[in-house]
């Protein structure tokens, strides 16, 4: 399953049900951090995996709200 940026700031929008300015400072630190991870050596495609997986541990409730 591939996500764009695009898609993923609107999940995250709807999920935390937060307006773009409260959530934006949370988007700046992730994408920061995945250019990070880009800038060590990951492509496109290992940022993809690990956002994937990241959101199958926020489904599972590992991460955020307990399921």
């Amino acid at each position: 399953m591939k996500i764009s940026k695009k898609q993923l700031k609107r999940i995250i929008k709807e999920q935390a049900g937060l307006t773009g300015m409260e959530i934006q400072p949370s988007i700046d630190a992730i994408e920061e951090i995945l250019n990070g991870l880009y800038d060590d050596g990951l492509e496109n495609k290992d940022l993809i995996k690990l956002l994937e997986n990241i959101i199958g541990d926020i489904n599972a409730g590992f991460i955020g709200e307990p399921t």
